[in-house]
């Protein structure tokens, strides 16, 4: 019995030393706007798109057509702003609607705006297992201020490396008349053959008849699902020891 206890002893040894040694977590993406100034726009890697789709019974419905201009997110659809953030700090990104295309806010067409960045995936990105993209939102207290017949979400997605196929599109509604900040958070699950895709996370506000759209994100992050720690490994060490020496 004295022999038993000792080898598990150092076997407990060998899980506390191999969770000292865990990974970091992968941090892809940081961004609070406090070193902005209000009134500030966004330049590369923020970039932007419009999409026109038709109306399906009050929803978007067939795709009309789309502009993606590949170069920094228009003037017209955000900007750096500050007083509202409270607890957030002092400043926020307000997103809404693109509203330049007059014909397409037309005929209960429905407009999508989108706003975002895209990362090609790297071997060290996917160490971890998972991304996770956690952001703040509120809804926007000024004039434009999102109304009801808007639909506003963040996104979270995982596509091909010519970004013709998504392999998966995760959103979380921020269709919210409160001021006041929630928090969210979306997760992809990566392993070695997600190497070469595209990462991409970002806004979307869709549109019908010049609704008003505006929102506010802040507190911006895409970084690893972290594996255990050595101190979570440590207390399942010490566990599992105390376990084996009751039952001797």
């Amino acid at each position: 019995m004295i022999k038993k206890t000792h080898l598990y002893s150092i076997f407990c040894i060998v899980v506390l030393g191999g969770g000292q040694a865990s990974f970091a977590a992968v941090s892809l993406f940081n961004q609070n706007f406090e070193a902005n100034t209000a009134g500030d726009t966004l330049v590369l890697p923020w970039t932007w798109s419009v999409e026109t789709f038709a109306d399906n019974a009050g929803a978007p419905g067939a795709y009309i057509g789309g502009y993606y201009p590949g170069d920094n997110a228009s003037a017209g659809i955000h900007a750096v702003v500050g007083g509202q953030s409270g607890a957030q700090g002092n400043n926020a990104l307000k997103v809404y609607g693109d509203y330049g295309f007059a014909p397409n806010h037309t005929d209960n067409k429905w407009v999508t705006t989108n706003m975002y960045q895209s990362k090609t995936l790297g071997s060290t990105d996917v160490v971890d297992g998972g991304l996770k993209f956690e952001f703040d939102f509120a809804a926007f207290t000024g004039p434009g201020g999102i109304d009801s017949t808007t639909i506003a979400a963040v996104y979270f997605q995982l596509l091909s490396p010519d970004f013709n196929t998504v392999y998966v599109r995760l959103e979380e509604s921020v269709t919210s008349l409160d001021s006041i900040f929630q928090s969210g958070s979306l997760s992809i699950t990566l392993d070695g053959t997600n190497i070469g895709n595209q990462l991409q996370w970002g806004f979307t506000t869709r549109t019908q008849n010049y609704s008003a759209s505006a929102i506010l994100v802040d507190n911006l992050s895409v970084s690893g699902i972290p594996e255990p720690s050595g101190a979570t490994l440590t207390a399942l060490g010490v566990v599992l020891l105390g376990i084996r020496r009751r039952r001797i």
